[in-house]
Protein backbone atom coordinates (compact mmCIF):
# COMPACT_ATOMS: atom_id res chain seq x y z
CA UNK A 1 0.00 0.00 0.00
CA UNK A 2 0.61 3.49 0.01
CA UNK A 3 1.87 5.23 3.01
CA UNK A 4 1.11 9.56 3.75
CA UNK A 5 2.86 11.09 6.57
CA UNK A 6 1.69 14.72 7.17
CA UNK A 7 4.54 16.93 9.60
CA UNK A 8 3.75 19.91 11.02
CA UNK A 9 5.64 23.04 9.67
CA UNK A 10 9.48 23.66 9.81
CA UNK A 11 12.00 23.67 11.65
CA UNK A 12 10.15 21.13 13.72
CA UNK A 13 8.97 18.51 11.45
CA UNK A 14 7.35 16.87 14.13
CA UNK A 15 5.19 14.00 12.68
CA UNK A 16 2.09 14.29 13.26
CA UNK A 17 -0.27 11.50 11.32
CA UNK A 18 0.22 8.60 9.26
CA UNK A 19 -1.92 7.36 6.97
CA UNK A 20 -2.43 4.57 4.97
CA UNK A 21 -4.20 4.40 1.46
CA UNK A 22 -4.77 1.35 -0.29
CA UNK A 23 -3.08 -2.21 -0.22
CA UNK A 24 -1.57 -1.56 -3.78
CA UNK A 25 1.57 0.51 -4.24
CA UNK A 26 0.54 4.10 -6.34
CA UNK A 27 2.07 7.47 -7.26
CA UNK A 28 0.04 10.51 -5.30
CA UNK A 29 -1.39 12.88 -7.51
CA UNK A 30 -3.06 14.96 -5.10
CA UNK A 31 -3.15 15.85 -1.34
CA UNK A 32 -6.35 18.39 -0.23
CA UNK A 33 -7.16 19.40 3.27
CA UNK A 34 -10.50 20.85 4.24
CA UNK A 35 -9.97 24.48 5.95
CA UNK A 36 -9.67 23.09 9.45
CA UNK A 37 -7.11 20.78 8.77
CA UNK A 38 -9.36 17.77 10.06
CA UNK A 39 -9.53 15.69 7.26
CA UNK A 40 -7.58 15.29 3.98
CA UNK A 41 -8.72 13.47 0.66
CA UNK A 42 -5.94 12.34 -1.74
CA UNK A 43 -5.62 10.95 -5.29
CA UNK A 44 -3.25 8.80 -7.16
CA UNK A 45 -2.66 6.65 -10.16
CA UNK A 46 -4.63 3.74 -9.07
CA UNK A 47 -8.04 5.76 -10.29
CA UNK A 48 -9.44 6.13 -6.10
CA UNK A 49 -10.10 9.09 -4.54
CA UNK A 50 -9.90 8.36 -0.24
CA UNK A 51 -10.80 10.75 2.40
CA UNK A 52 -9.40 10.52 6.22
CA UNK A 53 -10.51 11.87 9.47
CA UNK A 54 -7.27 13.20 10.82
CA UNK A 55 -9.10 13.43 14.12
CA UNK A 56 -9.88 9.20 14.26
CA UNK A 57 -8.31 7.91 17.57
CA UNK A 58 -7.43 11.27 19.25
CA UNK A 59 -9.18 12.26 22.40
CA UNK A 60 -12.87 12.59 22.64
CA UNK A 61 -12.59 15.79 24.01
CA UNK A 62 -12.58 18.75 21.35
CA UNK A 63 -10.68 21.08 23.79
CA UNK A 64 -7.81 18.28 24.25
CA UNK A 65 -7.50 17.77 20.28
CA UNK A 66 -6.97 21.33 19.87
CA UNK A 67 -4.26 21.98 22.42
CA UNK A 68 -2.48 18.47 21.40
CA UNK A 69 -2.50 19.64 18.02
CA UNK A 70 -0.96 23.13 18.89
CA UNK A 71 1.26 21.56 20.85
CA UNK A 72 2.55 19.50 18.55
CA UNK A 73 3.09 22.05 16.09
CA UNK A 74 5.11 24.35 18.29
CA UNK A 75 7.17 22.00 20.38
CA UNK A 76 11.12 22.31 19.63
CA UNK A 77 12.71 18.99 18.99
CA UNK A 78 16.28 18.76 19.59
CA UNK A 79 18.38 19.48 17.04
CA UNK A 80 19.58 16.39 15.34
CA UNK A 81 22.01 16.02 12.26
CA UNK A 82 20.28 16.28 9.18
CA UNK A 83 20.93 12.84 8.22
CA UNK A 84 19.87 11.31 11.66
CA UNK A 85 16.47 13.21 11.51
CA UNK A 86 15.56 11.91 8.13
CA UNK A 87 16.62 8.55 8.85
CA UNK A 88 14.13 8.48 11.60
CA UNK A 89 11.31 10.28 9.75
CA UNK A 90 11.83 7.56 6.46
CA UNK A 91 12.56 4.49 8.70
CA UNK A 92 10.39 4.34 11.86
CA UNK A 93 12.29 2.46 14.77
CA UNK A 94 9.05 1.13 16.06
CA UNK A 95 5.78 -0.33 14.69
CA UNK A 96 3.83 1.66 16.25
CA UNK A 97 3.18 3.39 12.69
CA UNK A 98 1.50 0.28 11.77
CA UNK A 99 -0.93 0.08 14.71
CA UNK A 100 -1.32 3.60 15.07
CA UNK A 101 -1.61 5.02 11.45
CA UNK A 102 -5.10 6.06 9.99
CA UNK A 103 -7.45 4.56 7.33
CA UNK A 104 -9.22 6.10 5.41
CA UNK A 105 -13.03 5.82 5.90
CA UNK A 106 -14.10 7.04 2.40
CA UNK A 107 -13.17 5.51 -0.80
CA UNK A 108 -14.07 6.92 -4.37
CA UNK A 109 -13.49 4.62 -7.36
CA UNK A 110 -13.73 6.67 -10.81
CA UNK A 111 -14.54 4.98 -13.93
CA UNK A 112 -12.14 4.77 -16.66
CA UNK A 113 -13.38 7.54 -19.46
CA UNK A 114 -13.53 6.55 -22.75
CA UNK A 115 -11.79 8.81 -24.99
CA UNK A 116 -14.39 8.98 -27.61
CA UNK A 117 -16.90 9.67 -25.27
CA UNK A 118 -15.19 13.07 -24.47
CA UNK A 119 -15.08 14.10 -27.99
CA UNK A 120 -18.36 16.26 -29.54
CA UNK A 121 -19.42 14.92 -33.26
CA UNK A 122 -18.62 18.63 -34.80
CA UNK A 123 -22.06 19.60 -35.30
CA UNK A 124 -23.16 23.14 -33.79
CA UNK A 125 -25.93 22.92 -31.68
Amino acid sequence: GTVIRIFGPLPQLNKLYTLYRGSNPCTMYSLSFNATATKIACSGSTGTIHIFDLEKGDDADEEVKKKKRMQQLQSPKKSRSSTRMLKSVLFPDSLSDKTDGIRSYAKIRLKAGDDDDDQEDGEDE
